[in-house]
């Protein structure tokens, strides 16, 4: 590894989790307050924070968390124990402590949250979420202040960013337009979205024209209800996380994930000013403030670095692929636009092989391995079914001729049209088309163009890293819910007496993790990573190199709320010295027998054939919509989780 300057440079790694969490743990005796802790928690809850939770009865769990979590993961079944079983109970325990705590300090402000429940899913992911839960406002919609027709739909959602689209979820809990919280949402909404407001006129919400309204809306001007994301009071913890962590080590997931939840963060896209900002990274002082703040000295470099087009972590990737993972609901989409309009290279070689990759898509059970991607683990299963899914998508657009889209008879429409189709399809991936390709233009043939698209990102992550190196140089912060996450986590687990070294071992697992998804991929993407084994190191030797010189360990990635695990453990390394955290031996610092048992039987739990009467699945019923459809439903409630879940 080289250092200069100060700075830490490691080889570069892809680092490709999905999403939220790291977070910390340990435990102990409850800790001292003698000393003055320089950052101060505060309030676990934001002020303002009105109806923004939804504790989720019986009824609304089998009838609405249940899909909103299998709409999520590509409408698989979801296995999973039984709230009440005993083994989800010990999950709780943790939970039930740092709520506890919490309740004992602000029992005014958290008496009209509801208490956090576990639910353990079995899946081989290591990972957990805070779930948002669709509620739906039983008002009719209107998108359009002058519409021209009453074309209605029947919901539409809204999310935090002021983006609306078609609400593709199988149900939703309802909110009466009569009762309080209705208008606590209304209230809430417009007074934190202010380029995006609701307004109620004569029945009717009125969404603004500032709203950013999907493409799939053209022609849409009401609906029957708004449809907007909630934090669920279930977090789930996935088997696999179980297996993974030691007690205390899970117990500092829990604290992260509890991070997330009582300060909303799915809500959380709406609050100018309070997250998503460049600041310095002072050197540990006992002054440093817990909370940093916005430092306009370094905007021009942050938007510069955050302009950078590294690959999501999100998106995994199949060795020796030819089409990027970020084209996957593209393609679909693409497909679906042809169905016999297209004029061929070849009469009818583009209705005959794109039929069949659509009926492949659509009754085969191979491809629903693939609902999901690029954001499920990849298996060998995984791999074979995206390889046969690839070749199928490569037939089917070498046969399109973009630039003579036509009718049924053959007839020629103008080719702007096609090429506006073949947009729209790249913009189901509404990340990679507003981040990537405002300049491109597709060539004749739907494939070359594809492959062309491949290219251009890739170009585009390899150019103009150089930025990254200065603002690594300049100690450049990016203050994210993430990073709030771990600090809240990491305060309230010295409160119940935690020792914060386990918070650290979760991060080096995490980074452990990473590098050995590196070696699978075989691609070397991130410049300015560092290792785990070179991070254990500099945290060893205090984050001082050779010469006695304080380390700075880079972000790596700042279009990502999720900092690289290195530097988050440096982060959390930081909050314990300007804390003044002493490390505690314990009551939680050893695992219990029944932690261990419970740790023991989690393989069990994935034979299929045991029939283990404790676990549960629920099994999505047949759907009416096209696979694109549910494709970009995952997606969409994928983005939605990338504000409330890990996944490593």
């Amino acid at each position: 590894m080289q250092h200069f300057h100060g700075l830490a440079v490691g080889c570069a790694r892809t680092l490709m989790p999905l999403v939220l969490l790291f977070p910390l743990v340990s435990c102990g005796e409850p800790q001292s307050k003698t000393s003055k802790l320089y950052h101060n928690a505060d309030e676990p809850v934001r002020l303002g924070q009105v109806g923004l939770w939804q504790e989720v009865s019986a009824d609304s769990f089998e009838k609405v968390y249940l899909p909103t979590l299998s709409e999520f993961q590509g409408r698989s079944a979801i296995s999973y124990l039984a709230p009440d079983d005993q083994k989800s109970q010990l999950v709780g325990e943790w939970l039930a402590r740092y709520d506890e705590h919490l309740r004992g300090q602000f029992p005014e402000l958290l008496a009209a949250i509801p208490e956090p429940k576990p639910l353990v899913v079995v899946n081989r992911k290591v990972n957990a979420a805070v779930i948002p839960i669709p509620l739906c406002l039983d008002m009719r919609v209107s998108l359009s202040k002058e519409p021209r027709n009453r074309n209605t739909i029947k919901q539409v959602l809204i999310t935090s960013d002021g983006k609306v689209s078609r609400f593709q979820g199988k149900s939703c809990i309802s909110v009466p337009a009569n009762s309080e919280r209705f208008s606590q949402i209304i209230e809430r909404w417009n007074r934190e979205m202010v380029h995006c407001t609701l307004a109620v006129k004569d029945d009717v919400m009125v969404v603004g024209s500032q709203c950013e309204l999907s493409y799939r809306l053209r022609g849409v001007t009401r609906a029957d209800q708004l449809v907007l994301y909630v934090t669920s009071n279930i977090i789930t913890f996935s088997s696999a996380a179980i297996a993974e962590f030691d007690e205390a080590q899970f117990g500092a997931v829990v604290a992260h994930e509890l991070g997330h939840y009582y300060r909303s963060h799915l809500t959380a896209a709406s609050m100018d000013g309070d997250y998503n900002f460049f600041y310095q990274v002072e050197e540990v002082s006992s002054d440093a403030k817990h909370r940093p703040v916005a430092d306009s000295n370094f905007a021009e470099l942050g938007r510069e670095v955050a302009a950078i087009n590294l690959p999501s972590r999100s998106y995994r990737r199949i060795p020796g692929q030819k089409l990027r993972s970020e084209l996957f609901r593209p393609i679909i989409s693409l497909a679906r636009i042809v169905d016999a309009s297209f004029e061929c290279s070849t009469p009818r070689s583009c209705d005959l092989s794109c039929e069949e990759f659509q009926g492949w898509m659509d009754h085969s059970d191979e491809f629903n391995e693939l609902l999901g991607f690029p954001f499920i683990p990849i298996t060998s299963s995984v791999s074979n079914t995206y390889r046969t899914f690839e070749n199928k998508a490569m037939t089917c657009l070498e046969s399109m001729d973009v630039d003579s889209y036509g009718t049924t008879d053959g007839s020629s429409i103008s080719p702007k049209i096609s090429s506006e189709f073949f947009m729209s399809a790249l913009s189901d991936d509404h990340e990679i088309f507003e981040r990537f390709l405002s300049d491109f233009h597709p060539t004749p043939n739907a494939l070359e163009s594809m492959l062309l698209v491949g290219d251009l990102l890739t170009r585009k992550i390899a150019d103009n890293r150089q930025p990254l190196y200065q603002a690594a140089q300049s100690r450049l912060g990016y203050y994210t819910f993430e990073q709030e996450a771990d600090e809240l986590g990491m305060e309230w687990m010295m409160d119940i007496g935690h020792a914060s070294h386990h918070a650290l071992e979760v991060e080096f697992l995490y980074a452990n993790m990473h590098d050995e998804i590196d070696l699978t991929i075989g691609v070397d993407l991130y410049p300015l990573t560092t290792p785990a084994s070179e991070c254990r190191d500099l945290y060893n030797d205090d984050w001082v190199d050779e010469l006695g010189n304080e380390v700075f360990i880079p972000i790596a990635d700042y279009q990502d709320a999720h900092h690289s695990s290195c530097y988050r453990a440096y982060n959390l390394s930081r909050e314990i010295a300007i804390h003044g955290y002493q490390e505690i031996d314990g009551r939680y610092n050893e695992q219990r027998n029944s932690w261990s048992e419970l740790r023991r039987l989690v393989p069990s739990w994935y034979d299929s054939e045991s029939h283990n009467p404790e676990i549960r699945t629920y099994k999505p019923s047949r759907d009416s919509r096209s696979t694109s459809e549910i494709a970009e439903t995952s997606g969409r409630l994928g983005a939605v989780m990338g504000m409330c879940a890990f996944n490593r």
